[in-house]
């Protein structure tokens, strides 16, 4: 468990995680996989990183906000399965548990690669955009 807690801290701490500041190694293992508010905030920051348009869809449903966090563990969950990181019924994986199991370790790691990939294409995106922009159409500058 200690060089996943490594894995995924350094992970997080590279994609600016702002749960895990002036936090040591240590707490990731609680942060990310003990139940809680903690928790649930820590997951709705990483699927916002998978897409910034996710906020939206977690914070609110049927234009009103959501205040009450079971709506919100609904919503992540179905979010999660969406994008296959789960099953529709695996509520056990967002609301997580004391003692993090395979399941919840790979969950997060898969989320994590998912969000580790959609940066580098956005920045391969990024890039091709600008050169692109720099281009006539028959390729040249």
């Amino acid at each position: 468990m200690a060089v996943v807690s490594t894995q995924i801290f350094t992970t997080l701490r590279t994609l600016g995680c702002p749960f895990i500041d002036d936090q040591d190694e240590a707490v990731i293992t609680e942060l990310v996989f003990s139940p809680g508010e903690v928790r649930i905030q820590v997951l709705q920051w990483m699927f916002t990183m998978l897409h910034p348009d996710l906020r939206e869809e977690i914070e609110s449903i049927d234009g009103e906000t959501m205040d009450d966090s079971t709506k919100r563990v609904q919503r992540l969950l179905y979010i999660a399965s969406s994008v296959g990181l789960c099953q529709p019924n695996d509520l056990n994986l967002i609301q997580g548990s004391s003692k993090p199991n395979k399941r919840q370790i790979d969950f997060i790691i898969k989320l994590l690669d998912l969000i580790s990939a959609a940066e580098t294409f956005a920045s391969i995106d990024h890039s091709n955009v600008s050169t692109s922009s720099r281009l006539d159409s028959r390729g040249h500058q």
